[in-house]
């Protein structure tokens, strides 16, 4: 009991020198002992932990990396930018080529006894009925009706009834004509408005024949 108490008064150590007293870090081993850097510092200390002789090409490896990956991004982007622009240019081309043959002209005689209304309803409806037996051009009916203007003729082939709510809704395609009254010659092209809601990048338009519009094929 006596010695616990003689113990017990022992004075107290300083615990700065008790610390004092730990190990010290061995030689040449500071890196192993030192704490992991921040992210910005990774690859500087990476690099110090790798041999020397091996240092140099690596750095040379990724300072490539470092210029050449993006200058790959954009050589990679640009080139996909010339495709989609060759491949639209091919789309409109042949949109082009389709809607050329879709509205060019056709035509023919108007008899001394007939009218040019009636002879160009029953020439239009031959047109469109053709078209249909070729798959051109829908519906199974063609049924025209074709009014006088100043210089042209209006006409509505209608191909379809739709019987709805509100009515008969009447579905058809619009033709354009005009008459040389020097030749007696009738000349009619097909009409493609413009969607109501078009792709901008896709509608494609195209002017009509002079003749089919009372220019001056037509006089």
């Amino acid at each position: 009991m006596g010695d616990g108490w003689e113990r017990s008064r022992e004075p107290l150590r300083p615990v700065r020198s008790i610390f004092s007293e730990a190990p010290s870090r061995p030689a040449g081993q500071d890196e192993r002992w030192s704490p992991l850097p921040g992210l910005p510092g990774m690859p500087r200390r990476l690099l110090a932990l790798l041999p020397a002789p091996v240092r140099v090409p690596v750095i040379v490896v990724i300072v490539a990396a470092a210029v050449f990956i993006p200058l790959a991004g954009v050589a990679i982007r640009q080139e996909a930018a010339r495709r989609d622009a060759r491949l639209q240019r091919a789309e409109i081309a042949e949109r082009r080529a389709v809607l050329r043959a879709d509205q060019a002209p056709h035509s023919g005689r108007l008899a001394a006894e007939d009218a040019p209304v009636p002879a160009l309803e029953r020439y239009v409806s031959a047109d469109v009925r053709e078209r249909q037996a070729a798959g051109v051009m829908g519906g199974s009916t063609a049924q025209t009706t074709c009014r006088e203007g100043r210089r042209t003729f209006a006409c509505f082939v209608e191909v379809s009834r739709t019987r709805t709510g509100a009515g008969t809704l009447a579905s058809g395609f619009h033709f354009t004509a005009a008459l040389n009254r020097e030749t007696s010659r009738l000349t009619w092209c097909k009409l493609n408005p413009r969607p109501i809601h078009p792709d901008t990048q896709s509608y494609v338009r195209l002017p009509l024949a002079p003749a089919c519009v009372g220019g001056s094929a037509a006089r």
